[in-house]
């Protein structure tokens, strides 16, 4: 829900993408053994093959979407919703900043704010601790983001500053 909020919000083109990532997101999971899955709920400890398994995820999601039809741009989202904009989390790769694309960078903020305090909405305190790590996330994104959620921003506004800033080609 935040992230098709968000991007109707922030007028993003392709919002079918969006939605089909935000629905896709963890289809990695199901290649995970359920008692892996189970380990990792209970906080039991995970061997390293274990943590790498789930750190794969987004991997495992991008290899099953990416050879289906018209879905390669929603499987580019799926993998790089865990990267940061400094190029670091995963995947291990030298992409960072703006050629992460704009709807994994939205992802990996909506994501992490969930991470860090689960609600309704994402709270005043799951923002600043995430501001704490300002290279991680989009600058611009992070504070639009805030914007919409802080305020209930009015959709037009932002939608036409939105559509200015967030040239998307379709690519990424």
């Amino acid at each position: 829900e935040w992230s098709r909020t968000v991007g109707r919000k922030l007028g993003l083109p392709n919002l079918w993408q969006l939605d089909m990532a935000s629905l896709l997101v963890r289809i990695g999971i199901v290649a995970v053994p359920q008692e892996v899955l189970e380990r990792q709920r209970s906080k039991n400890p995970l061997s390293m093959v274990e943590m790498d398994m789930l750190r794969r995820i987004p991997e495992t999601g991008y290899n099953f979407l990416r050879s289906i039809p018209r879905l390669e741009g929603v499987a580019r989202i799926v993998h790089y919703q865990d990267k940061g904009y400094d190029g670091s989390g995963f995947p291990k790769d030298s992409v960072l900043g703006e050629d992460i694309p704009l709807e994994a960078r939205l992802l990996k903020i909506l994501n992490d704010l969930d991470a860090a305090d689960p609600a309704p909405e994402p709270s005043t305190r799951a923002f600043m601790l995430l501001e704490k790590q300002k290279n991680v996330y989009d600058h611009a994104l992070f504070h639009k983001i805030k914007n919409a959620f802080a305020s209930g921003v009015e959709a037009e506004g932002l939608q036409q500053e939105a559509a200015e800033e967030f040239k998307i080609d379709d690519e990424h």
